[in-house]
C-alpha cells in the first residue's frame, strides 16, 4: 500500500527504496515494522544520496527512542547510494538527532577509448551503442531532435532508450506525453524507465514532481545523473540516446567520459551565432575522443503554405558549410514544421513528410554509428 503523500518530501526512487529498508526495523512494543505502524512521520530526500527520517515520538516508548533511532539510521544507510542519513523525532530542531555519513567511492577515471580494457563505470550492461545528442547552445531544438530520432530508430525495429540529462529544465516528458509520470523501483531495486511506444525513457521530470524547481549544486546533479544512467533497469538496448543539456561543462564531460559514449550528433540552427557553438562542440568531442557522427541543421527553412516557396529564416545551409569546414559529416536538414511543433507539445508521434525526414536522419545516424564503431 502506498504510504500517505506527506511521508515523502523530495520523492523519487530513493524514497521508495528507503521505505522498503524501514520495513526491516521493528518497534519493540507493537512488534510491527516502523514503516507500516505509523512511527515514520516523513521521509525527506532533499538531494540524491541525502536522507532525513522524521519519527513520531508519541508512537515510540521513551526508553526505546534512542535504540530505534540508531536502528533506523543503520537500515537507511544500508540502501545503495545513500551517503548521509539523519534521524530525528518530530519537534526536534532540524540540525539535531543522529546523523550518519559515509563516503561514496568516486567513479574510476575515464580511459582512452583505444586502450579501454576494464569495466566502464557508468555504462549500463546490455546497451550496444550510447549516442549523445548535443547542441553546446540552448534554443536550437536539440531535445526535439533527440526525441524524434529515438522514435524513428524504434520504428526501424531497434530497441531504444532515451535519457533526458537536462536536470534543471527537463522537456522530454512533455514531448512524449508523460508529464506528471513518476518513475518507480523494480524488484531488482533499480529504477524502472517509463515505456512509451517501445522507447524506454528516463528524465528528472519523472523524479521531481511537476512544477518543482531543482535547486541543486554540481555534486547533487552528478549524483542524480549517475543514478539515472547506471541505476536504471534499461534492459537490452541497441541504442541509448543521451539528450545532453546545452554546453560543454562538467555535466557533459562526466557523462561522455564515464558512459564511454560511442558517438555524438550535434544539432544547430543555420545562423552564425549557433555555428560558433558547433565549433566548440566538435572540439569538445575531439578532446574526449568521441567520434562526431554528424551535424543536423534544425529550423533550416520554412515552407510557405500559400506559395510552396521555402523561406530561409535563419540563413539556410550554415550548418552544412560548417560541417564541411570542420571535416565532420552533415546528416541533414529539419525544417520549421507546424506538425512537428504540435506533436512535440502534445507528446504525439510524427506523421507525414516530417516523420519521413526523421526516418531518413535516423537511418543515416545508425549507418554512421555502426561505421565508426566497427
Amino acid at each position: 500500500m502506498k504510504p500517505p503523500e506527506r511521508e515523502e518530501k523530495g520523492g523519487g526512487w530513493d524514497a521508495a527504496r528507503i521505505r522498503r529498508a524501514l520495513r526491516s526495523v521493528t518497534d519493540p512494543v507493537s512488534g510491527q515494522n516502523i514503516a507500516d505502524n505509523g512511527c515514520v512521520r516523513e521521509v525527506i530526500v532533499p538531494a540524491p544520496g541525502q536522507v532525513t527520517i522524521e519519527l513520531e515520538p508519541d508512537k515510540v516508548r521513551e526508553g526505546d527512542r534512542e535504540s530505534l533511532r540508531t536502528a533506523t539510521a543503520k537500515a537507511v544507510q544500508s540502501v545503495g547510494g545513500i551517503s548521509q542519513v539523519q534521524v530525528r523525532y518530530a519537534g526536534e530542531p532540524e540540525e539535531t538527532g543522529l546523523r550518519l555519513e559515509r563516503s561514496v567511492p568516486a567513479a574510476a577515471p575515464a580511459h582512452s577509448r583505444s586502450h579501454e580494457t576494464g569495466p566502464r563505470p557508468m555504462r549500463p550492461e546490455g546497451v550496444r551503442y550510447i549516442l549523445a545528442v548535443s547542441s553546446a547552445k540552448g534554443g536550437v531544438g536539440k531535445s526535439t531532435v533527440a526525441v524524434n530520432l529515438a522514435r524513428a530508430l524504434a520504428q526501424r525495429g531497434r530497441r531504444v532508450g532515451l535519457l533526458d540529462a537536462d536536470v534543471y529544465g527537463p522537456s522530454v516528458p512533455t514531448m512524449i506525453g508523460k508529464t506528471g509520470a513518476l518513475a518507480d523501483v523494480g524488484p531488482s531495486e533499480r529504477i524502472m524507465p517509463i515505456d512509451v511506444h517501445g522507447i524506454r525513457v528516463m528524465s528528472m521530470g519523472f523524479i521531481i514532481p511537476e512544477g518543482k524547481a531543482v535547486a541543486w549544486r554540481g555534486p547533487m546533479v552528478m549524483n542524480a545523473l549517475v543514478q539515472m544512467l547506471s541505476g536504471v533497469d534499461w534492459g537490452e538496448l541497441d541504442y541509448l540516446l543521451l539528450d545532453l543539456p546545452p554546453g560543454t561543462g562538467d555535466v557533459q564531460l562526466t557523462l561522455v567520459q564515464q558512459a564511454s559514449v560511442d558517438g555524438a550528433v550535434i544539432v544547430s540552427t543555420p545562423q552564425e551565432v549557433a555555428l560558433a557553438d558547433v565549433r566548440r562542440g566538435v572540439e569538445f568531442f575531439a578532446r574526449t575522443q568521441v567520434p562526431v557522427l554528424g551535424v543536423i541543421e534544425n529550423m533550416s527553412f520554412l515552407k510557405d503554405a500559400a506559395t510552396g516557396l521555402e523561406v530561409d529564416l535563419f540563413g539556410r545551409g550554415g550548418a552544412r558549410t560548417e560541417a564541411g569546414k570542420l571535416g565532420v559529416p552533415f546528416i541533414g536538414e529539419v525544417p520549421f514544421d507546424v506538425g512537428l511543433r504540435k506533436a512535440s507539445d502534445a507528446g504525439d508521434q510524427l506523421t507525414g513528410a516530417i516523420g519521413r525526414i526523421f526516418g531518413v536522419l535516423a537511418e543515416l545516424v545508425e549507418e554512421s554509428a555502426v561505421a565508426q564503431n566497427r
